[in-house]
């Protein structure tokens, strides 16, 4: 879809529009590399190239942020994630960045104030009269200094948000990868690309209740290959949308954001924490690599809700440390956290609370900040990456509150049922009505 005469098309008008649509016709789909002067610096060496991966960015003001690779201790900063425009990008076709996209970019000190990320969410208040509802947004801080220009992909390539293959039809992908038979006696180019280098690909779906996501790869003529989420190597837990961009190894199967990297998916201060530790090893080449945290009986210790599963009311947190290590995770079970009366009712009503008899599923956000002890335990935690099997955390509740917060889904229909910190109880109807009760 163009403009008449098979102009680009561009939100902005006049003088914006036409350099909108001046930098977008710079590059054609022939096109494989960047066309940019090498910068020198006064001792006249050349300007070094960074790489990273993309690990946000906003379509609405074309701005996006940066995690860069290098570790040396400037960029090692948990704030510093560098941002830049789609402007400094020499890209051909739609002008945004998918998640995860692997880039190369140089590093300019500029004096102007950076952006900032912002997530949004919805609190709701409510009172015998009258429903309130407020938005807060958390703000997370960039490097004020340093800007990434001249972003390419690796190698000085150009970047495109969809591939060749990324439109080519099932049927027509199948006809042309004929040759991707794994026990075939014929190899073709093709499929000597396909198995023995690395590949990229798109997240195309991913199935509800299960592991399984499907990948469409960059490479003209591959199908669409299937995948498990417990492949995908991630700092914590991996919350895969449609669209994130993956690099992988078609055998064995192992998935990873660009640049051999791990994912990176959690929010806020959890999303520091995991940030701060991003170039050191033990974070990431091996979950199961890590050691027990060396805990004092009966001492309160805090960190971060890091996985929950609704079906068997526990989960696991991540200690928050001080120095540059990571242990493994502290299994809880939500018998064990301080609930108030209300939702202990809720959740519990029989007498022995051995049972979950709701109908509704129960949840503990990710990245919910608590406080909590550690006992011991005995019990074969497979299901947890990167759990304990030796400890257990008690008492457990959120910071600055007496218990943690939860929140309830309505599992029979699109309605959902939230218990926020102040003990209200929200519902939403199919027809966006919202009934509140205080308690």
């Amino acid at each position: 879809i163009t403009r008449p005469g098979g102009g680009l098309i561009t939100t902005d008008q006049l003088v914006f529009g036409r350099h909108q649509r001046m930098l977008g016709n710079k590059y054609s789909k022939e096109d494989v590399d960047a066309q940019r002067k090498a910068r020198w610096d006064a001792n006249g060496n050349k300007g070094k190239r960074e790489r990273g991966y993309v690990l946000y960015f906003n379509t609405s003001i074309m701005y996006g942020w940066i995690v860069p690779f290098n570790e040396n201790a400037e960029l090692c900063n948990p704030k510093h994630l560098l941002y830049f425009h789609i402007n400094d990008c020499h890209m051909f076709g739609k002008r945004a960045l998918r998640r995860w996209t692997e880039v190369e970019f140089e590093i300019e000190v500029v004096a102007t104030t950076a952006p900032t990320i912002a997530t949004t969410a919805e609190t709701t208040t409510t009172t015998t009269t009258t429903t309130t509802t407020t938005t807060t947004t958390e703000t997370i801080m960039v490097s004020k200094k340093m800007k990434a220009i001249h972003v390419t992909g690796p190698n000085e390539t150009i970047l495109t948000y969809n591939s060749d293959n990324f439109y080519l039809p099932s049927s027509l992908s199948l006809s042309l990868s004929s040759s991707f038979s794994f026990h075939g006696t014929q190899k073709h180019e093709i499929q000597t690309r396909f198995l023995q280098t690395r590949q990229r690909g798109t997240v195309i779906t991913k199935h509800p209740n299960s592991n399984v996501f499907w990948i469409k790869p960059d490479l003209v003529g591959a199908p669409v290959l299937f995948a498990l989420v417990d492949d995908v190597v991630a700092m914590n837990h991996c919350n895969l949308l449609q669209g994130d961009t993956l690099e992988f190894d078609v055998v064995p199967c192992s998935h990873h954001a660009g640049g051999r990297k791990p994912l990176l998916c959690e929010q806020g201060p959890y999303r520091d924490f995991l940030l701060s530790h991003f170039y050191f090893s033990s974070s990431f080449l091996s979950l199961s690599s890590l050691t027990d945290f060396p805990y004092q009986p009966e001492q309160v210790y805090q960190g971060w809700v890091s996985h929950f599963c609704s079906d068997l009311l526990c989960g696991c947190i991540e200690v928050k440390t001080e120095d540059h290590q990571r242990y493994c995770k502290i299994y809880f079970d939500l018998r064990d956290c301080l609930l108030t009366p209300t939702v202990q009712l809720h959740l519990f009503p029989s007498a022995s609370a051995d049972e979950h008899s709701d109908t509704r599923m129960v949840d503990v956000p990710i990245g919910e900040f608590v406080t909590f002890k550690i006992s011991t335990l005995n019990q074969n935690l497979s299901h947890f990456k990167g759990c304990s099997s030796s400890q257990k955390a008690c008492e457990v509740c959120s910071v600055d509150k007496d218990h943690l917060l939860v929140v309830i889904h309505d599992a029979t229909g699109s309605s959902s049922t939230h218990v926020s910190s102040d003990l209200t109880i929200s519902t939403t109807n199919d027809n966006g009505d919202v009934k509140s009760e205080l308690f």
